[in-house]
């Protein structure tokens, strides 16, 4: 969010030129207006000189000036800008009434410029009750009836969920008729020095450091030190030139930002005037700020310097001083990406928090079971939170994030590596983390401080090399020193019990997860907008499409668990594509960026170059020789059987050396200290459908490429299938492939939809019962809640499904059937999208050909499953029914249920044809197919595929309607996927309304407003 503050200075009113000034209101708003009017915030702030000598009336003048500058504000429709009617301010010398200078102060000023320690309360009432006007205008001005006016006060003000403090000091509490410079004391034992939470600290006062005198205990370089330390930026004024200027103080390590204001009235004569202001503009996400200094020319104000700058981001208020180099080292990312111009990005810009999953033995629903890993931060419940996660998880990243977090809280956090922890010594260590991570010598009163404001944060506990005993009782002292303790270990399922955690009270034990399909698209999101400068100037509809690209693109390379969805592949693959879009099809091929991983992870253990090949055919022949063992871990003895076979053939290095690197770059993992098997499902496919590709010439290679397309319902046989595309361009494998979609189901007859098709009839009488209801009268729609409501509904699902796995072999001969054509589906469509660019265009269409005929066979065996079902069912419940339920009530129940079934299964594999080989690139080839096919079914799942990936041609809908108007499971079936379309884009409101048209709604469904322009 952005802030704009208005720094006004030196006024001087009074009777000859209040009106005047008044006048200029609205010329000094419209000189700002377009920069402020883009800010989330207004603060008007005056450093000091309001009145030209401190009288009653010319106050009133003042209250007046500011009333038409708030109103002139207020005038320009201010929309989501906020403007602050409360004007900061302090006095200067001019706010000073010299009449009621009374003798106690002439006779007091002296000694205290020689003795400073002799100010107190009652001697600052008496040295400043020249300010005595000021002080009752400054209560109404600020809106502060209890506002009292002191040697320092300060003001808070909230903008986009941070807190801005201004420091308001008093300079001219001593001021004089003729002032003169080293005649200021400021009373430092006066000056509020609590901390206080506040994420920027501007301070503000009228008279420069040089009028205050270096005499009296070195007053001046105190006072400025104190300031420097505690502000991140100055406003003062009272010089009448505006400057903006960085000062660092190398000795004690500190930089601030100092902007002087010029005279908003100056005469030295009653024929010249000068008027001057400044505006600034202060980002407060990047503190990037912009200072413009504006001069008055006779009939307008004009900007007459403008100067961009970074602000110091230090917290200069809290109790402890935070490193803020040791802060931007949390935030670099693991894999360095840059945006589109080049500027590195942060982890900041780009994380999004995981899913954990509870692992407390106390278990809740399943629905419980899961928690955003944001909701840590805001957490009282839980002083002790475990977490465990892969090596990749994003472990890290997390306890970085919370780190950051737990600051912008103002908190105290503590960051420890499990690795560091190498005794029982807790405040050595902690010390130790204190001098790296803050700027102040207070270790020993951290050490004391408050509990509830520290946090200690220890990442990879794992690493710890102390035993289990010890490891535990640092848990119990972590307890003791801090308010909460967050530790990370890595994934294992007996961490939790090893520690005794279970039973501790207050504890959350939990996994962190992948994430889902509403956090993959938020990170893409972030990712677009973020990499992209541009992409706020781009429409909605363009921003949204961006994204679902780039979600779809990350769903296939995910697969199927092939990989986690953790945020470092995610990155990845969004920042190789984007890198390459003017490579070669070969290099941006998912295969070459799965060849990519294996490779960097090959070479963050591999110190020889050299040696990369001759691990990859280990690890190629390793894969090939577990996929023969049924893809099951394999033991210590079979491994080392293994490696000695493959010996006798390859020059390699040791065995004990080759299982060590491949275990510490996490290809392999070891469980139980026995077993071992590949870290990631897209390793093991991946280098068995390499070794598989790279024998395709022999009998035995051919011979396992059958066996793949034969076993396609097999889910590890499917996947290799798929990858093994990434590796063979050859025509034969293509068409074992085809081969084996074409004999999915048939001898089954394809759905076609036609109105004597059999499978139509199961679906006419609930068709015709959802008949054209479609997006609901007057309602506002939001794409991206839409589309993040079908994303949660899939994420549900798939937390159910991963607690009810099944054998696919154990599941009746006809699912297993269904499943082998739906797997076939699945492959096929990998392939088209994988090779599109490489295979002829002939050979696609055959291919998106024939997978639309497996999903219509498909469709058409279900329907026949459902008729031969339903009789037995109806006869068994009947057999078995209470009495007052009639035989037609059941039959008319059953009826229902097994049309609502055969229309979701229709739906749900026209859905998976859709994901499957959907693309935009391939539009013409989906219409030429429904030409040629010609049934109604062809002709939905291209009209489905098209609205999916590119947007409704409302010439071509109409057309399509006009061929399917008498036939209502077609048309339900348009109506539903119109409807789908039309929540989840942004349709200007003039295609809507021809939309609706177009499919023949209920006039009631015609007064849709989402979208619609409003009425003026």
């Amino acid at each position: 969010m952005k802030i704009a503050i208005l720094h006004l200075s030196d006024m001087h009113i009074d009777n000859g030129n209040y009106q005047w000034l008044t006048k200029k209101t609205e010329q000094i708003v419209s000189a700002v207006w377009n920069d402020f009017s883009e800010c989330g915030k207004i603060i008007i702030v005056v450093s000091g000189d309001i009145a030209n000598s401190g009288k009653k009336e010319q106050y009133d003048y003042a209250k007046n000036f500011f009333k038409a500058l708030l109103r002139s504000f207020a005038e320009k429709k201010l929309g989501d800008t906020e403007l602050d009617n409360k004007i900061i301010c302090v006095p200067g010398n001019h706010d000073c009434d010299f009449d009621i200078n009374v003798n106690a102060r002439q006779m007091l000023l002296p000694s205290i410029r020689s003795n400073a320690g002799m100010v107190d309360s009652s001697v600052y009432d008496v040295i400043s009750a020249v300010q005595n006007n000021f002080k009752e205008f400054a209560k109404e001005i600020m809106i502060d009836n209890a506002f009292s006016l002191s040697i320092n006060n300060n003001v808070k003000i909230n903008a986009g969920g941070k807190t801005i403090l201004f420091r308001l000091y008093n300079t001219a509490w001593m001021s004089s008729l003729k002032e003169e410079q080293n005649s200021i004391v400021m009373p430092l034992e006066m000056i509020e020095s609590k901390s206080i939470d506040a994420d920027l600290v501007i301070s503000l006062f009228h008279h420069y450091y040089s009028w205050l005198t270096p005499s009296c205990d070195d007053n001046k370089n105190r006072f400025r030190k104190y300031v420097t330390k505690t502000s991140n930026v100055i406003l003062y004024g009272h010089e009448h030139t505006p400057s903006s200027s960085q000062v660092t103080d190398y000795y004690e390590n500190e930089i601030i930002n100092e902007f002087e204001g010029g005279a908003l009235y100056f005469s030295q004569s009653s024929y010249t005037r000068t008027s001057s202001f400044n505006s600034i503009i202060l980002d407060l996400d990047s503190f990037e700020c912009i200072v413009r200094s504006f001069d008055y020319n006779g009939s307008i104000y004009s900007e007459k310097k403008k100067r961009q700058v970074n602000l110091n981001q230090e917290r200069k208020m809290d109790e402890f001083r935070h490193n803020t180099d040791f802060q931007k080292s949390l935030k670099k990312m693991s894999i360095p990406i840059h945006n589109s111009e080049n500027v590195k990005m942060t982890l900041d810009e780009f994380f999004v928090y995981p899913d954990l999953e509870r692992m407390n033995k106390r278990q809740l629903k399943v629905d419980e079971d899961f928690t955003d890993s944001s909701s840590i931060i805001e957490d009282t419940q839980y002083q002790l939170v475990m977490l465990e996660g892969d090596d990749q998880c994003g472990k890290t990243s997390l306890l970085n994030m919370y780190y950051l977090r737990f600051i912008d809280k103002y908190m105290y956090p503590i960051l420890i590596k499990g690795k560091n922890i190498v005794n029982n010594n807790i405040d050595k260590i902690i010390g130790k983390a204190f001098d790296e991570q803050y700027c102040s010598n207070d270790k020993e009163k951290y050490l004391q401080y408050d509990t509830k404001k520290k946090i200690l944060i220890v990442d990879d506990f794992d690493e710890c090399q102390l035993n289990d005993t010890i490891k535990k009782k640092l848990i119990d002292q972590f307890l003791v020193r801090f308010g909460k303790v967050i530790i990370t270990t890595k994934e294992n399922e007996n961490v939790v019990s090893s520690y005794f955690l279970m039973e501790k009270k207050n504890t959350l034990a939990a996994r962190i997860k992948p994430l889902g399909h509403v956090k993959r698209n938020e990170l893409v999101k972030k990712f677009y907008v973020t990499y992209d400068v541009n992409a706020s100037s781009l429409q909605k509809q363009a921003l949204l499409e961006r994204v679902k690209a780039g979600f779809d693109m990350v769903e296939n390379f995910l697969g199927k668990e092939y990989i986690p969805s953790f945020p470092i592949y995610i990155l990845s693959i969004l920042l190789s594509n984007t890198k390459m879009q003017n490579s070669s099809l070969e290099q941006t091929s998912y295969g070459y960026c799965y060849e990519a991983l294996i490779t960097c992870a090959l070479l963050s253990c591999v110190n020889d170059k050299t040696k990369i090949d001759r691990y990859y055919n280990v690890l190629t022949n390793l894969a090939y020789y577990i996929y023969r063992k049924n893809g099951k871990p394999i033991s210590e003895i079979d491994f080392r059987k293994f490696y000695d076979k493959y010996q006798e053939i390859y020059y390699s290095e040791s065995y004990k050396e080759v299982k060590n690197n491949l275990l510490k770059c996490n290809l392999l993992r070891c469980t139980d200290d026995y077993y071992y098997k590949f870290s990631y499902n897209y390793i093991f496919y991946f280098l068995v459908a390499k070794y598989m590709a790279d024998n395709m010439h022999c009998k035995d290679g051919q011979g396992d490429i059958m066996n793949l397309c034969q076993n396609i319902h097999d889910e590890q046989k499917a996947n290799i299938l798929i990858f093994i595309a990434h590796h063979i361009k050859n025509p034969q494998f293509v068409e074992a492939t085809q081969l084996a979609l074409m004999s999915a189901l048939d001898s089954q007859k394809p759905v076609s939809l036609n109105r004597d098709d059999d499978y139509y009839k199961l679906l006419n009488e609930i068709c015709e019962s959802l008949k054209k209801e479609i997006v609901k009268p007057n309602e506002e729609i939001d794409p991206e809640k839409e589309r993040e409501k079908i994303l949660q509904k899939q994420d549900e699902s798939e937390r159910l499904a991963s607690n009810d796995k099944i054998d696919p072999d154990n599941l009746p001969l006809e699912i297993q059937n269904m499943n082998k054509a739906l797997r076939s589906i699945e492959v096929v469509g990998q392939i088209v999208k994988n090779r599109q660019g490489s295979l002829p265009k002939p050979n696609i269409r055959t291919m998106v050909l024939e997978l639309y005929e497996a999903a219509f066979r498909t469709i058409s065996y279900f329907g026949t499953i459902i008729e031969s079902e339903r009789s037995h069912v109806i006869e068994d419940v009947i057999s078995n029914k209470k009495e007052g339920i009639s035989n037609n009530e059941i039959i008319k129940k059953i009826d229902s249920f097994f049309e609502l079934s055969s229309l979701n299964f229709c739906l749900f594999v026209f859905s998976k044809v859709i994901n499957s080989v959907g693309s935009k690139e391939l539009r013409a080839t989906f219409s030429e197919i429904a030409d040629e096919i010609g049934t109604p079914a062809a002709k939905l799942v291209s009209f489905s595929i098209i609205s999916c990936f590119s947007k409704i041609a409302i010439p071509e809908l109409g057309a399509l309607v006009e061929d399917l108007k008498d036939n209502p499971v077609a048309m339900s079936i348009i109506r539903a996927r119109v409807r789908s379309y039309l929540y989840n884009n942004h349709v200007s409101y003039s295609d809507r309304q021809r939309i609706i048209n177009t499919v023949n709604l209920n006039p009631r469904d015609s007064h849709i407003t989402a979208n619609r322009p409003s009425r003026k």
